[in-house]
Order: C-alpha cells, then structure tokens, then sequence
C-alpha cells in the first residue's frame, strides 16, 4: 500500500471524534504500518505516535479510533 497522505486520512475520521490532528495522524499511521516490530520504521512510528500524546495502549480519547480499520479495507 502506498503511503497515505494526512488528508486521506483525516478524510475518512468522523470529525466529532478528531480533537487532536496530530494524534489522530499518528495512531492511524501506527496501525497501518506493515513492518515487523523492532524494525525502523516500526520504531519511528511508535515515537511518533507516544510524542502525539499517545497513552501506550492504542485506545485514544480525542481521536476517532476505528478510522485506521477503513484504510486497512481499502488497501485489501
């Protein structure tokens, strides 16, 4: 799949859901990243997401958190 952009991504969120864009972005971008745990860009994704203010466990306030599973089923 290739990389999506922010707007794609922010597209497809429910609006009322998305108080933190940054996070949002993160999150989404951490789920749908198709390498193995320990690689590069494995890593640099979770910092990215823990410096958006994610809490660890992928299950965010502020954000629309099921958005990530639309882009999974459009890639399939």
């Amino acid at each position: 799949m290739s990389e999506l952009t922010d707007e794609e991504i922010l597209e497809t969120a429910d609006p009322l859901l998305v108080l933190n864009k940054r996070l949002q972005l993160a999150h989404d971008r951490m789920l749908l990243c198709s390498e193995e745990a320990g690689s590069y860009e494995y890593a640099v994704k979770w910092r990215e997401y823990l410096d958006a203010g994610g809490n660890r466990t992928m299950i965010e306030l502020g954000i629309d958190n099921n958005n990530w599973q639309r882009h999974r089923k459009e890639a399939a």
